[in-house]
């Protein structure tokens, strides 16, 4: 919810959090529990927080990035800071969440680095891939963007991009798979560039669905940008989701994206709000097919190691297990210093 935008919602808050705080001491009351995971630091992390001081129960929040670097003002950050100083453990998703998190509050001995996963789909059938890629005309390169319509995400970076690749005589298309409220903006933005023709809309897709389309692409694109409220992209799973597919990623050096995203390794990385750079990798890619094959082998490797859901898994099993087996008392740290 937009707090800031809504009045409602910050009207709704308050019982909101109460209501919350009442079904977790009722849970912890009523079952023996060795530990609670609580995800976003507010109001989750906060309520377990306060739940946890009056049963010897381990406590766990699970940083994402937007309860990080949004959810601004005084009073939430320092709702933010018990919470962080009052946690069992803390773990966070990416580099730069961890650098967020240490300045907010302090150097945490019990902070771990477990980035979340991705789904390992099957690969789509030869003809399937076939179906979607004859919907494009000419040899040029197929792109796609699969996140919200919204500014941070950069999707006009993206449709800029190709129309700089249509300058250049490069027959491009870019798949746009997402929704949001830009989208009659940027539908306007490629006709009055002249390429509607070549930006495809696809709006939500399900999981299989676009994975089919990740796989049909030639390469995928990730313009993402820090928004004016501080928001950065913290870890970016469709990365890790095109990488699964086995195409070459384009991604900004924007938040905690290069920790996936290694440039020349696993990807190649531009600036933000560099719609020229984009084309240029993508021209790269489309001409160097030794290239491109690197990259997507070496991005599907690191995904499956480092960046799939049995990866993620495997890292909270030890966690949970080595916090279950300590059978002692939890001594919490005091709140707001």
């Amino acid at each position: 919810m937009n707090l800031r935008s809504q009045s409602l919602a910050r009207i709704q808050l308050l019982p909101f959090i109460l209501s919350e705080l009442w079904a977790t001491v009722r849970c912890l009351s009523r079952h023996r529990y060795d530990l609670i995971q609580a995800h976003w630091i507010v109001p989750q992390g906060f309520v377990a927080w306060i739940a946890t001081r009056f049963f010897r129960t381990a406590n766990v929040i699970t940083v994402h990035g937007g309860d990080i670097f949004g959810l601004q003002g005084k009073w939430l950050g320092r709702a933010k800071r018990i919470a962080l100083r009052g946690a069992t453990r803390v773990t966070v998703n990416a580099s730069v969440t961890e650098a967020a998190v240490v300045a907010l509050a302090g150097d945490l001995p019990s902070l771990w680095r477990i980035p979340m996963g991705v789904s390992e789909l099957e690969p789509p059938k030869p003809e399937r891939i076939a179906a979607i890629r004859s919907q494009f005309s000419g040899d040029g390169p197929i792109v796609a963007f699969v996140g919200r319509l919204v500014p941070e995400k950069g999707p006009a970076d993206a449709i800029e991009a190709i129309a700089i690749l249509v300058d250049r005589a490069i027959d491009g298309h870019l798949m746009m798979i997402g929704e949001g409220p830009l989208r009659a903006e940027l539908e306007g933005f490629a006709r009055n560039r002249g390429i509607a023709d070549r930006i495809h809309f696809l709006g939500w897709l399900g999981s299989s669905d676009v994975a089919d389309h990740l796989a049909s692409a030639d390469m995928f694109v990730g313009p993402s940008r820090r928004a004016p409220d501080g928001w950065v992209e913290a870890q970016g799973l469709t990365f890790a989701e095109a990488m699964m597919a086995s195409i070459p990623v384009i991604a900004t050096r924007s938040g905690g994206i290069s920790d996936t995203v290694q440039h020349e390794q696993t990807g190649l990385l531009v600036d933000e709000n560099a719609p020229a750079q984009i084309a240029d990798a993508v021209e790269r890619l489309h001409r160097d097919q030794g290239l491109a094959e690197k990259l997507a082998a070496n991005g599907r490797k690191f995904a499956r190691e480092f960046r799939s859901r049995p990866a993620s898994a495997r890292q909270f099993d030890e966690l949970f297990t080595g916090l279950s087996e300590q059978a002692r008392p939890i001594e919490f740290a005091r709140a707001g210093k």
